[in-house]
């Protein structure tokens, strides 16, 4: 320091930016130097510390330099204080976005840890919390519209039920029941997301879980096992067939080995003569 002033890389180190910021800085004219020497280093008051941070801050809120400068060039309280009431505002609508994303996060983390150490060849049967997720409408296959389609009209139900919803979480399918019952599993009925705090629910009770790998169409394998499980264990189908795609593109490059975990929720069945199910 020369007479308790700052460098310039002093102010630079203690404020957190760079040496050609400050210079740059210098140039447009928004912090010049408190003094300058014969050999024309710069020095700097220690105010300027602070004047540097408030640059940053306003930058992070998505202000232009030249906006800055006139704030820096008119500073006075009234302004401060509606620019703070504007800020924090938009602080909580980052810090729930932020959250948003912390939970797409870790549904996706939840996916892969859910992948790791199971037995592809085992069906569960257990009972299930409800949960939360968030249902498109019904699938429209008329016309020849694919589930592709269908993939695309769901995103879009979404974004204008709720321009301001996130749209990277993962898309999963729902059959309907009575669908699996006659092996017919080729397309989901509906699209939806695990969503926290959404409006619909995967109801809680009794499901039947299997893993098959593969790509989206190579379902059937699961369907084939959980349906001779269903019936030689004396159940019966009651809800929707869940499709959750637990390691599809976005993990693994091979389609043949995403992993597919599919649960029915089912329940004990009075014994009947016969077969409901149509089982090979």
């Amino acid at each position: 320091m020369k007479n308790d002033l700052l460098t310039i890389s002093e102010l630079a180190y203690f404020s957190r930016t760079t040496r050609d910021t400050l210079l740059f800085y210098d140039k447009i004219g928004l912090i010049k130097p408190t003094t300058r020497t014969e050999n024309n280093y710069r020095y700097y008051s220690h105010d300027k510390i602070a004047t540097v941070n408030l640059i940053r801050t306003l930058q992070m809120f998505g202000m232009q330099l030249d906006e800055i400068r006139g704030i820096i060039d008119h500073r006075e309280p009234k302004l401060f204080l509606e620019m703070c009431k504007d800020f924090s505002k938009y602080l909580d609508g980052r810090i729930d976005e932020m959250q948003r994303e912390k939970a797409v996060l870790n549904t996706l983390r939840k996916m892969i840890e859910d992948s790791i150490d199971i037995n592809e060849k085992e069906i569960n049967y257990a009972y299930h919390k409800a949960e939360s997720i968030y249902i498109g409408p019904r699938n429209d296959y008329s016309k020849g519209k694919s589930d592709y389609d269908n993939l695309i009209a769901f995103y879009e139900y979404c974004r204008q039920k709720n321009p301001e919803m996130n749209l990277n979480w993962a898309a999963w399918g729902i059959f309907n029941g009575e669908r699996i019952k006659k092996r017919d599993w080729r397309w989901p009925d509906h699209y939806y997301f695990a969503r926290p705090n959404s409006p619909d629910e995967k109801p809680a009770g009794w499901y039947v879980t299997a893993y098959t790998r593969g790509d989206y169409s190579c379902t059937g394998d699961g369907y084939e096992r959980l349906l001779r499980y269903i019936f030689a264990n004396g159940l019966d189908i009651i809800g929707n067939a869940y499709e959750d795609y637990v390691l599809n593109e976005l993990v693994e490059p091979d389609p043949q080995n995403y992993l597919i975990r599919i649960s029915i929720q089912v329940t004990e069945r009075i014994p009947i003569e016969g077969s409901p199910y149509l089982l090979p």
